[in-house]
């Protein structure tokens, strides 16, 4: 057992876990932060974190810092990491970076109590919607990330065939992240845009600290082109 040599205390110094191993289960990773006196920094990739490890993490959501987890298990994503997400981006007012698990934007906006990490300062997020979705729902997400006035770097990771990723246009509620003043960095490398040349041209010259633009800003070549 993974956690077998942790007990309450045992590691009073330790404020920082790196686990990588995809074996450990939810149980052992829970047993694990439970043992920590203090948890700043979290790294929980290819694991089984789920609720049983959120709930040994929450005591602790006043004083973290970084947190990056993936809630896929051998490839399959937890049917829980929306409610985990939402749970983390209301109560850790500390948080400067995060890197989430995959989600999907209807479940992830089932609630629509503010995101109150507002220290945030690096994002990624994986929000998945569907193909030709409404509008609405991208709002919705824009809406929330611009409450996180600190950010300076958002990134989106890749989508797929079955779902794309936020729709990066002023009809799809983009115009919100206007509030983001200190916004230096937009990766969107690998999802599927669909911009026109003002959407992205309002990127630069709406976010006074705008520098780089990462992926592609349409995925016709065609329309690419009129970006030139």
């Amino acid at each position: 057992m993974y956690s077998s040599g942790f007990v309450q205390g045992t590691c009073p110094m330790l404020e920082s876990l790196n686990v990588t191993e995809s074996d450990i289960t939810d149980y052992d990773l829970a047993q694990i932060l439970g043992g920590m006196r203090s948890i700043k920094a979290l790294k929980a990739g290819e694991t089984g974190f789920g609720t049983m490890s959120l709930a040994a993490l929450r005591p602790h959501f006043h004083e973290l810092q970084k947190l990056s987890i993936s809630t896929f298990k051998r490839g399959k994503p937890n049917p829980a990491a929306a409610t985990m997400l939402r749970e983390i981006l209301v109560s850790c007012e500390n948080l400067v970076k995060l890197n989430s698990p995959y989600v999907r934007a209807k479940d992830m906006m089932m609630d629509n109590t503010p995101w109150v990490a507002t220290k945030l300062r690096c994002l990624s997020l994986t929000i998945k919607f569907p193909r030709n979705g409404n509008p609405s729902l991208h709002k919705a997400v824009f809406k929330q990330i611009s409450r996180l006035n600190s950010l300076e770097i958002l990134s989106f990771m890749k989508d797929n065939a079955d779902y794309h990723s936020l729709d990066f246009r002023l009809s799809h509620g983009m115009g919100q992240l206007k509030r983001l003043s200190r916004l230096e960095e937009l990766n969107l490398e690998g999802t599927t845009q669909h911009m026109k040349k003002v959407d992205f041209l309002w990127l630069f010259e709406n976010l006074n600290s705008f520098k780089r633009f990462y992926g592609k800003p349409n995925q016709d070549p065609s329309k690419l082109r009129k970006f030139d």
